[in-house]
């Protein structure tokens, strides 16, 4: 078969009958006749070289491969309908696309007040969110995927451009019912005998946090890793052990988890805006920044106070 071959109407009118189970439905559903609609089905199995339809006098089915076939196409002809109306927009100038690389506290307090806030401004605004590490949402940036990214520097970047926005202190977190739960604040270096929970070791966090204790010249005897925080909040709510986090990451209202602050360890995850100074941002994507600095903000305020 070749490729400039096959129909648009015929690929239509094959998926509109496998919903439908119908020729006769079908066919009302697209305002043409019967024999006009089996005929385009005809003519996409003769150009596949495949049954795709099983016909009786009552009625009509997918065959095996017909039904591999509707998956595929109706996830093209989706694509093709988003993009022709993508593209429309676009022409009449209401809407834009925006990717935005972050890290995962970013994509669940920040982002969506950001989309909400910036509805107004943006109307039809599309955003693409990849919330990864903080080395993944860089690289995002770095290799022109994503227009601007949301994360902490776990090491210098000299290619692209880091604004601050926020200061995000660790803190500790423990489960409701543990001992240290009934403080406020805590000394990090007497934990040494606690059991321990941490990030794993490719985490930009858990780099930090290293660098930080071997500054302190602090231990902490991890028993446990997890490669997500909210893998470590689990473990932490279910008493395996207590775990070290930057504040904007740990639960603002849950009742199963305390949050304590620290004496005797200060240490910070800088959040901000990364971007690539050779490329210029479009005026969707630059509006929809300033919305996240604001998202940012007004996030990490609660998290100062508590």
């Amino acid at each position: 078969m070749k490729q400039h071959d096959l129909d648009l109407n015929q690929l239509r009118a094959f998926l509109e009958v496998a919903e439908r189970s119908s020729f006769r439905r079908a066919a009302e559903e697209l305002c043409i006749s019967a024999p006009a609609l089996s005929r385009r089905v005809e003519l996409l199995e003769e150009r596949l070289g495949a049954r795709l339809l099983e016909r009786t006098s009552r009625s009509v089915r997918l065959t095996e491969i017909g039904a591999s076939y509707r998956d595929r196409a109706r996830a093209a002809l989706d694509d093709l309908d988003a993009a022709t109306i993508l593209v429309t927009q676009r022409a009449a100038g209401a809407s834009g696309r925006v990717t935005v690389s972050c890290i995962p506290s970013v994509a669940l307090g920040v982002i969506p007040d950001a989309l909400r806030a910036a509805e107004e401004s943006l109307p039809g605004i599309r955003v693409r969110v990849i919330d990864d590490s903080a080395t993944i949402a860089i690289a995002k940036v770095r290799d022109g995927e994503a227009d601007f990214g949301v994360a902490f520097l776990p090491e210098p970047v000299p290619e692209l451009a880091f604004d601050p926005v926020v200061e995000d202190p660790f803190v500790l977190v423990v489960a409701r019912q543990h001992r240290l739960a009934a403080h406020r604040s805590v000394r990090l270096a007497s934990l040494g005998n606690e059991s321990w929970v941490a990030l794993s070791r490719a985490s930009g966090n858990r780099q930090l946090i290293n660098r930080a204790l071997a500054d302190h010249g602090i231990y902490l005897p991890y028993t446990h890793e997890a490669a997500h925080i909210a893998s470590l909040l689990a473990l932490v709510e279910a008493g395996v052990g207590i775990a070290l986090l930057p504040r904007l990451s740990a639960p603002r209202t849950s009742t199963n988890i305390k949050v304590l602050k620290l004496t005797d360890f200060a240490l910070a995850r800088t959040i901000g805006i990364v971007s690539h100074p050779a490329k210029r941002p479009s005026s969707h994507a630059a509006v929809f920044r300033k919305a996240v600095e604001l998202s940012l903000r007004r996030s990490w305020a609660p998290a100062q106070r508590a």
